[in-house]
C-alpha cells in the first residue's frame, strides 16, 4: 500500500466519481435513525507522476434526522474508501449536516 502525503507543495489534484447512493430507515418512522451507503466509479487526476488513476470506491454512513414541518435536519458521520489503480488507497472520515425533503419532491 502507497501512502500519498498532500502538503503545500503539491499542485492540483482532482477527484472525480460518479455513483449512486440509497438511504435506509430501519425504525420506518418519520425522523430518528437512519443508514447510508453508496458505490462508485473515481478517477484521480493528478499534475505529478502519477498522472490519472481510476478506481471503484464504497461508502458507509450512519446518521440522525430530526424531522420539522417541511423538513429533516440530519446529522451523519460516514467513511468512504476508493481503491485505485497503482495500490493507492483512499480512506476518509466525514461528518455532515444534511437537510431531507424527500417527502416533497
Amino acid at each position: 500500500m502507497k501512502e500519498l502525503r498532500v502538503n503545500s507543495k503539491t499542485r492540483l489534484t482532482e477527484l472525480w466519481k460518479l455513483g449512486f447512493e440509497g438511504k435506509h430507515d430501519p425504525l420506518q418512522v418519520d425522523g430518528g435513525l437512519f443508514l447510508r451507503w453508496g458505490i462508485s466509479k473515481n478517477l484521480l487526476k493528478t499534475q505529478g507522476s502519477l498522472g490519472e488513476l481510476k478506481g471503484n470506491g464504497g461508502y458507509l454512513g450512519i446518521g440522525w434526522e430530526f424531522p420539522f414541518e417541511i423538513l429533516g435536519l440530519a446529522f451523519e458521520i460516514a467513511q468512504r474508501q476508493i481503491s485505485l489503480e497503482n495500490n493507492l488507497f483512499i480512506k476518509t472520515s466525514s461528518p455532515s449536516i444534511g437537510v431531507h425533503f424527500y417527502k416533497h419532491l
